[in-house]
Parts: structure tokens; sequence; C-alpha cells
């Protein structure tokens, strides 16, 4: 692959750094040139063919949809999900990809302090993504760690090529998470409740709303997902294309999409699933403990345990949300892991 050194001036502000310290400088680094190709081939008969992503010229119309959610909820395997459903290239909210804004989905973290609002209003939609904080809190803090707790983009952008690499060592995992659990643990809470809600910004507490977030007003005028999408169904076989279903559906119901016929997106799936792609890496390709050895005290699971039920009844049918469907789905994953939890407290 060819390669080419290039000056640019970086965003504004930390991409992977609690607090966002604002900063500006001139960074060096290495840019690999895109890759181009066609739409994942439709061999008929439910049989398909997988190739890389491709550049989307600027010139071309899209429609585009925003995957969000909590750091280390797995957006990048949902990420890599529509690179072959569309044939286009993915980016995110820091452009570390590379890929610019110009593309068909583009994930982010926002509103946690990772993130940053900067692709102002290109994205039309959005898609929102759960995982169980008993994962996902672990996830992002390996994160943290594999890029050497980076304090701005420049440094994040050298240390990429180390994100799904190792995990840290078990007295550092612990240390971090008795200082951080219960702030992350109402981060993740809000990520939920600030895209369900279109945008409403929370107290530090969580406890009362401070108006909707002007991005939600301008930039993407209904905030709400389109649909809501389970990482630990997503990663499952047995239930993985039913999720796929799901977002190949709200993509479908835009018009300047380029999405695989119907009949091939089962195939797509196992292709993403079972055959490992040139460049990708997720979790499984982590050194260091197991994934199962960072654990959390009786006090945090317990914690963990009484946030699911209070989502349960706060999202329930009783409740404000009555019959709404995204509503229905994120009380059916708080069972899910309440159930987990349980039977890891017993």
């Amino acid at each position: 692959m060819k390669l080419q050194l290039t000056m640019r001036r970086p965003h504004t502000g930390a991409a992977i750094f609690v607090g966002c310290m604002a900063f500006l400088q001139v960074a060096v680094y290495i840019k690999k040139q895109p890759q181009t190709r066609g739409l994942s081939v439709n061999l008929g008969g439910g049989n398909c063919q997988w190739t890389p992503a491709e550049v989307i010229p600027e010139t071309t119309p899209l429609s585009t949809t925003l995957i969000t959610g909590y750091p280390g909820s797995g957006k990048r395997l949902l990420w890599q999900m529509v690179e072959a459903l569309t044939g286009g290239l993915a980016g995110d909210d820091w452009d570390l990809s590379e890929h610019g804004s110009h593309v068909v989905t583009m994930k982010t973290s926002y509103p946690h302090p990772e993130s940053v609002w900067n692709w102002g209003d290109v994205m039309d939609q959005s898609v929102l993504m759960i995982r169980s904080p008993r994962h996902a809190i672990p996830s992002y803090m390996a994160m943290r760690h594999e890029l050497e707790w980076s304090n701005g983009f420049a440094d994040s952008f050298l240390r990429k090529e180390f994100i799904y690499t190792e995990r840290p060592p078990l007295f550092s995992w612990a240390a971090w998470r008795d200082a951080n659990f219960m702030t992350e643990l109402q981060r993740w809470c809000y990520m939920i409740d600030f895209w369900m809600t279109n945008g409403q910004s929370m107290e530090a507490d969580g406890a009362n709303t401070t108006g909707q977030d002007p991005n939600c007003q301008t930039n993407m005028i209904d905030c709400r997902p389109k649909t809501v999408i389970s990482y630990e169904k997503l990663n499952d076989r047995a239930t993985g294309r039913q999720e796929i279903a799901k977002l190949a559906g709200v993509m479908d119901n835009q018009a300047n999409v380029p999405i695989i016929a119907p009949a091939a997106r089962n195939c797509v799936y196992n292709e993403v699933m079972l055959n490992s792609q040139p460049g990708w890496k997720n979790n499984a390709h982590r050194a260091g403990p197991a994934n199962d050895e960072m654990t959390f005290t009786m006090t945090q699971m317990l914690a963990m345990k009484q946030l699911f039920i209070n989502m349960e009844t706060k999202y329930g049918p009783d409740g404000e949300w009555g019959n709404d469907e995204n509503a229905a789905y994120v009380v059916e994953c708080m069972n899910q892991y309440l159930t987990e939890i349980c039977a890891e407290i017993i």
C-alpha cells in the first residue's frame, strides 16, 4: 500500500481524553491511501462476496446514519457491518480513521466527554448501540490503556494501531475502576437517556434536565434513534441477523444509500463474523488478562443491578414511554443484563 507523509492541523480538543482539554497543534503522521472497491457482491441464492469498502465521492448524494453509544460498546462491529452492507467507508467523530465526514455512517460516543459533536449537520439520523456496562466499562478502560492515556488528537492518532491489542494489568484495572466506576456508570445511563429523549441535557448527577442540546435543534432535527441495537445480540450468531435486519431496514428507508439486496444480507453478516477481514481487530485480539478477569466489587455489581431495575421501570410500558418500540427494546436489554448480573452475583 502506498504511503505518503502528510502535514495537517488536528481537531481542537482531546480525542481520547476525559475532560476534553483544548489544544491546537500541527501533527506529522503517516496517512494511508484509502482503498477503493465496489459494493459487496450479491451472488444470488443468498450467497455473497465480501470486498473492502471504498471512498464515496464528495459529489455523490448520500443519506447518512450516526452510530451512537457509550465507548467500549462495540460500535466498531456495527461499523464493519455497515461498510459490508453498503460498500462505503465509515468514519468516526475524531476522524482517526481519516475517512472524513462524507461517509455512509459515523460512530460517536457523544455526549460522553471522550467525544465532541464536530460533524456539523452531515448526519441525517441516529442508531443507538447498547452493551452491558459490565463489559463496556472494562473495554473502554482497556482502550484508554492502549492509547497510553492520550491527552490529545495527535497522541491518539499515533497510538491508534495499538487499539485492540492489550488489556491492562489487573491491578491497573482495579485502581481505575474504583476511582471512576460511579462516574462511568452514570455516563453509561446518560448515553441512553440523551439519545432516547432527543438530546435532553442533564445535571451532573443525572437527576434533572437542563434543556435540549442545541445540536438536536439545528444539526439533527430529531436525535432520537431510528432503532436500538444490542451488541450482545449482534455478536451472537443466533440473533445477530435480526439486528442487521433492523439496521438495514432503517437504511432502506433513506433515499441515497447504496445497500446490498435483502437476500444477501445474512451472507454479509456471516462474512463479517466468520472471516477475519484485512486490517480489522476486535476484543478477541487483545492480549493480557482474560476479559472476565476484569471484575467488579460486590458493591459495584449491586449498583449495576439497581440501575438495570431503574431503567426497566423508566422505559417500561406503564410510564411515559408506553408502547414505544425502542423503549421496549431498551427494557428487553436491561432485563438481559439484570439476569446476567444476578447470575454472577450468586
